[in-house]
């Protein structure tokens, strides 16, 4: 298969701490047994699931184009970036579809209205930014092959963090309160001490902070339900990281294997009666 040049020269050392077979012109792939459907034989098959190599910002992806020999600096690249940015949504808001080289953008209404004459009303209708891949990006993908990563059926996945105080999913999480974390192979298993639930903050001056054994409620392959700590930094936002040996045998792996949260959560205070 061809190399596609756009990432070929990327520094793939800052995608994650990850050090399965990664291959830069194939999209990492686990296989996850599929129970419900059967496949045309009689037997159930397996899904695909791309293997998430971690959530990046700016300024990874400014230092990425350094290292691939950019001639701008990290700072030049963020501040075009910026601006480029504010000139897009400048014009999203007057209407406008913005047609880049791999992305159409553009802004649409939900919600109803009752008639001609109805105003637009927030809480009833939002606007929301949709994203097209251009014809461009759509040959890219055409042209993208995957990568079937042998033996990662069995790894820790969290698809979605739930608040139990709030009723939301992977938007906040409250202090002292009690958070159900779904996934796949997420029992905390094993000997090893690093095995536990962390939440690791975005910002880099405060502290991630562990739960402790009496914290974690239940602990099951497919969800996880925990006390969420009075520690966590209110207005903070944190991702989830599990850390566990489980690999559906009575036996411990000999690495632990770990997982993050694709989403942040911002930490909330507990509700009050005065609320």
């Amino acid at each position: 298969m061809k190399k596609l040049c756009y990432i070929s020269s990327m520094n793939i050392r800052t995608l994650s701490e990850e050090k399965t077979d990664y291959e830069t012109d194939a999209l990492p792939v686990a296989l996850y047994p599929e129970r419900m459907i059967k496949n045309e034989r009689g037997g159930h098959g397996y899904y695909g699931r791309v293997i998430n190599r971690g959530s990046f910002d700016i300024e990874t992806i400014a230092s990425d184009l350094v290292v691939a020999g950019s001639r701008r600096s990290k700072t030049q690249i963020i501040e075009d970036w910026h601006e480029t940015c504010a000139a897009i949504i400048d014009r999203l808001i007057n209407g406008c579809t913005v047609e880049a080289e791999y992305f159409n953008f553009s802004l649409q209404v939900k919600g109803l209205f009752e008639g001609q004459g109805d105003k637009y009303q927030k809480g009833r209708n939002s606007i929301e930014l949709r994203t097209r891949p251009s014809e461009k990006l759509k040959q890219i993908l055409a042209d993208l092959d995957c990568k079937i990563a042998q033996g990662n059926t069995h790894r820790p996945l969290i698809a979605s963090v739930y608040d139990a105080v709030s009723k939301t999913e992977d938007r906040v999480l409250t202090q002292g309160g009690f958070a159900e974390i779904r996934g796949d192979n997420i029992r905390l298993y094993g000997t090893d001490e690093s095995v536990g639930v962390y939440f690791v903050p975005e910002d880099t001056g405060l502290e991630t902070i562990k739960l402790s054994e009496r914290e974690i409620v239940s602990s099951q392959p497919g969800t996880l339900r925990c006390i969420v700590p009075d520690s966590l930094v209110k207005g903070g936002c944190y991702r989830v990281r599990i850390v566990t040996q489980y690999m559906r045998t009575t036996k411990a792996r000999k690495e632990p294997l770990s997982c993050m949260s694709a989403a942040f959560l911002t930490i909330q205070q507990a509700f009050t009666t005065e609320d």
